[in-house]
């Protein structure tokens, strides 16, 4: 694809000047292209302090609205040109950004309007049938909402709830456990809960793909392996990978972090609280300088 710039544009109140509200702007730039190349090729990032956006601000409160146009506040010296060409000169090499594909990330939630609709059944109904004492247990414990609460926290209901919620989330259902069931899965074990036994072992790296990138980093790299538990680190050599993303027990997914400027191997190591992956053979990645070898 082209060369293509694009700036993502985050507004955040400064304060008030006398009547004038004021509004840091924080741009975000985002280099698209097909390849590593040089920052000329993307000419309004090259140039940004010579560039004058005009900024409009709409204010909305109700139906009504009102647009106003921004005045920059510019420093009295003006912009410093010359800092910006010796922190990005046009020769410097550029990454194109590559956004993080999450069209098939898991999204777990939970049915809030329910689980508030169901508690205050539960209190309503406890305030109106115990206006004078606290129930006993056992009168609680005829409630249906109170058992399905029990039963969404009760360790045996543990393995139904991973076997319900591993494969993603679930169409809402009408009925007090299909409401609190999720918070446990979602938020762990409540005080009486038996979780899971926590891994022991410590990671082991087994296959990349690739094996290769550029020095430019940013390559998307698949870790297979064992014992991949959160929290979790990736190093390339002695440099932190980022976007690392636990797939599973046996699989990490994270881009590689800039290299030197030249060829290089360096061994891909993953860290849990249980210890670091062992160097191998089966984990090494070679970084590459892009253009004709």
């Amino acid at each position: 694809m082209p060369f293509t710039e694009t700036f993502l544009c985050t507004p955040l109140p400064e304060g008030i000047t006398g009547t004038k509200v004021r509004i840091a702007v924080l741009v975000s730039p985002r280099l698209g292209g097909d390849a590593t190349d040089d920052l000329d090729n993307w000419p309004d990032v090259r140039d940004w302090p010579d560039i004058r956006p005009t900024w409009q601000v709409t204010l909305k409160q109700g139906d009504t609205e009102a647009v106003l146009t921004g005045t920059e506040v510019v420093p009295a010296a003006g912009y410093d040109d010359a800092t910006w060409e010796q922190l990005f000169p046009h020769t410097m090499q550029v990454t194109p950004y590559v956004p993080v594909d999450r069209s098939e990330a898991r999204i777990y939630s939970y049915p809030v309007a329910k689980v508030v609709r169901f508690v205050k059944e539960l209190h309503t109904r406890v305030l109106t049938e115990s206006r004078t004492q606290f129930p006993t247990l056992e009168e609680l414990q005829d409630d249906e909402v109170f058992q399905a609460l029990k039963a969404a926290l009760d360790p045996i209901n543990w393995g139904e709830l991973q076997d319900l919620w591993s494969d993603g989330p679930k169409e809402d259902a009408d009925d007090p456990f299909s409401a609190f069931a999720p918070l446990e899965f979602l938020y762990g074990p409540r005080p009486g809960s038996a979780p899971p036994p926590l891994p022991t072992d410590p990671p082991v790296v087994t296959n990349l793909d690739p094996v290769t990138g550029v020095v430019g980093g940013r390559t998307l790299v698949t870790i297979t392996g064992e014992n991949f538990f959160q929290p979790i680190t990736v190093t390339f050599g002695s440099n932190l990978a980022t976007e690392v993303e636990v797939v599973d027990e046996q699989t990490v997914k994270c881009r590689s972090p800039r290299a030197g400027f030249d060829d290089v191997e360096v061994d891909v190591r993953v860290t849990t609280n249980e210890g670091t992956s062992p160097v191998s053979p089966d984990a090494k990645f070679t970084y590459y300088v892009p253009g004709p070898r």
